[in-house]
């Protein structure tokens, strides 16, 4: 639990580094998406509940007809099944879709991006992008 409390602090410090450089403002905002990133994709399976049901999806997506998911997600994995047979890719795919859609919609609707960022991190991404990845892609379209 201590590592979302220093991702926290650190995503505040990049916040008060952008209102003194902001000539790097693009780059910190960058910088806060790939701290997102990186924790939501590549976390361990003993994050949340939901991770070992993501995976006994995508394997019975690769075996059978497993209609009991939205066809996106039936997509993905098709997608992913192409290249490779990780699941870590679902998570990698998930991860970089929700948070990408976010941080671009934060850009475009409020002046406030990297406040936004910060208020995100601390209500939803917990929710949304370690444990209900789905939805979380789903909130970023209904956001946008």
């Amino acid at each position: 639990m201590y590592i979302y409390y220093i991702v926290y602090s650190f995503l505040f410090g990049l916040f008060l580094l952008s209102k003194i450089e902001t000539s790097n403002y693009s780059y910190l905002l960058g910088m806060a998406w790939l701290i997102l990133f990186l924790m939501a994709a590549f976390r361990g399976d003993d994050v949340d509940q939901d991770y070992i049901g993501y995976i006994e999806y995508f394997d019975l997506v690769k075996v059978a007809t497993f209609d009991y998911v939205e066809s996106s997600f039936l997509m993905i994995v098709k997608f992913i099944q192409m290249y490779s047979d990780d699941t870590l890719w679902l998570f990698i795919i998930y991860s970089a879709l929700g948070i990408s859609i976010k941080i671009w919609v934060f850009n475009k609707i409020t002046k406030f991006d990297f406040a936004s960022v910060i208020i995100y991190f601390s209500s939803w991404f917990l929710v949304w992008e370690m444990t209900q990845i789905r939805i979380a892609v789903a909130g970023g379209l209904i956001l946008y």
